[in-house]
């Protein structure tokens, strides 16, 4: 624990290299890492983008017969996917459990490189496997197709969410009206402003 503490303060302040050498550290006393040291060390290569490190260490962790969880996928889903890869299939055969914030992850990173169909059809799976998308799913949907000017998917996504008693915020309204605006529908985005307003969304 005391390690994992050390190597979480050294990643925080993105000394990632330092954590490494921490990590080797570790090992040479004789402690080994278990998840939580190897998702702390993940994280920080990731936050920093370098995902061939990431990798190399993810391998090392299962090589050592470190069984990742959730949450170590999730970074990495996270991490990878926006770089236009994928651990998602990998969880499956591992028996790891994903939750709406790995399907999170992944849409995002869909609409990160505009692959809409994809992303929509991750959606589709979460709800198919019976895990409730929350509001930061449709949110981040919903920009997907509101940067790629598909703003009919993105108003039918936001009308959807009030039938599965889904309340937008007013990050998922404010995505939607810079989108009309975009495509040239100022009226669209006033009235939507205004639905926003009655229901009791303050304007930021």
């Amino acid at each position: 624990m005391a390690y994992t503490t050390n190597l979480d303060g050294l990643c925080k302040d993105r000394l990632v290299n330092e954590a490494m050498e921490f990590l080797s550290e570790m090992v040479d006393q004789g402690i080994p890492p278990d998840d939580v040291t190897y998702s702390t060390t993940l994280h920080g290569f990731c936050s920093l983008g370098q995902l061939n490190e990431a990798t190399k260490l993810f391998k090392e962790m299962v090589g050592g017969n470190v069984v990742p969880d959730t949450v170590t996928f999730n970074i990495l889903v996270d991490g990878l996917c926006k770089e236009g890869m994928c651990v998602f299939e990998m969880m499956t055969e591992k028996g790891a459990e994903k939750n709406v914030c790995t399907y999170n992850a992944l849409i995002d990173g869909y609409c990160l490189r505009s692959q809409m169909k994809e992303a929509k059809n991750v959606f589709d799976i979460m709800v198919g496997k019976g895990c409730a998308p929350d509001v930061h799913s449709y949110s981040i949907l919903i920009n997907g197709y509101c940067k790629s000017r598909r703003m009919n998917e993105g108003k039918s996504l936001l009308a959807e969410m009030s039938e599965t008693e889904l309340t937008p915020d007013t990050v998922t309204y404010s995505t939607v009206m810079q989108g009309l605006c975009h495509v040239g529908r100022p009226q669209e985005a006033l009235k939507l402003f205004t639905e926003m307003c009655f229901s009791s969304l303050l304007p930021d």
